[in-house]
Order: structure tokens, then sequence, then C-alpha cells
């Protein structure tokens, strides 16, 4: 409906300029479907980007929650702090993010983009559930040895890039050009003994 009130006032614009080249071109019809797609095509695939990173985001955020579910696993059962092993070797936060990323999260890039936050709290009511950010943009995050009993926050912490521009003005933090993923687990730590070699 729309393009044949278009096409039928530019036809009347032709018709007033050039009266015999506007009856020609108002019968040719060959080149509409071309047209027609051309004018469609660009919303469609704008959308179908948009569709596909939003997707991107929402797994990336599954992928995120399933990497804090391994890490609280690791804290509250005491293997971080070394506790069953012979050693009795306590993860520090490189170690501890080494552990996470060899779980093989293909989505993420483990080496500079993942943060790790591990912080004990004396009861789940004084638990801060906010990330604070620097003055570099960067999340300020903490890594705090556990034992047996301690209430712990673990939280995994990605900047996660948008790439469409489209996508960008939606999906993105206003002071990047990524969304910033956050994953956390509120755990008690069971009461394993302290690890003694």
């Amino acid at each position: 409906m729309m393009f044949a009130t278009m096409k039928t006032r530019f036809a009347a614009s032709l018709a007033r300029l050039f009266p015999g080249v506007a009856r020609r071109f108002v019968r040719h019809q060959r080149g509409a479907a071309a047209v027609e797609t051309a004018l469609v095509m660009w919303p469609f695939i704008a959308l179908l980007v948009m569709t596909m990173e939003t997707a991107l985001v929402f797994l990336a955020q599954q992928t995120m929650e399933s990497a804090a579910a391994e890490a609280k696993r690791l804290i509250m059962t005491g293997q971080a702090q070394g506790h069953g092993q012979t050693q009795c070797k306590r993860l520090d936060a490189a170690g501890f993010k080494k552990a996470i990323c060899d779980k093989n999260y293909l989505l993420f890039d483990c080496n500079d983009d993942l943060y790790v936050d591990v912080q004990t709290f004396p009861s789940f009511g004084g638990v801060d559930p906010k990330v604070e950010f620097g003055d570099d943009g960067k999340p300020k995050t903490k890594f705090q040895n556990t034992d047996g009993g301690d209430i712990v926050v673990a939280r995994l912490i990605y900047n996660w890039p948008i790439i469409s521009p489209l996508a960008q003005e939606h999906l993105a933090h206003a002071s990047s050009s990524g969304r910033w993923l956050v994953a956390t687990a509120a755990f008690s730590n069971e009461p394993f003994p302290e690890c003694k070699p």
C-alpha cells in the first residue's frame, strides 16, 4: 500500500516534468521486486544482527553462571585452600583464575578480561552485592583466603565486547563499548579442617 502510494505520487511528478518518459517508467515493473527487496533488506539484516548479539550476551552470561558455580565448588569444598592435597597449597588469585579457565570456557579471554573477586563476610546480611569500579573503568576486586565455615561471596566479572554499533547503543554500558557480565555465588564453606602438611 505504501509503495503503491509512493509510486503514484512519483509517477504524477514525473508526468508533469517528462510526459512521455513518465508513462514508460510506470508501465515497466521489471525492477520493482529488486528495489523493494533492497529497501527491506537492510532493516531486516540490522534486526538479525541485533538478535544474534543479544543471544550471544545471554549465552555468555549463562556460561559465566556455570563458571561461578564451579568456582563456588572449589572454595566451598576446600580445594582452593589446599584441603585434600598432600602439599596444602592455597590458590592465590592467579591460580584460582587459572583453575576456572582450565575448565575450557571457550567464550572468554581469561588472560586480561576476566576478574575474580572472593571476599568473606561475617554474615549473609552483611554481603554487599554491588561491584565497584575504579577510575580506570575496571572493577575493584579482592581475593581473600577463606577457611572452613566462612561466609564467602565469589564473583566473576567479565567485559563482554559488543561488536555491532547498533547493539552497542542498547546493550553496552555507557562507559565502554562492552557489557560487564557479573556472576555471583554467596555460600558458606563446609566445615573442613585447616590444611596441615
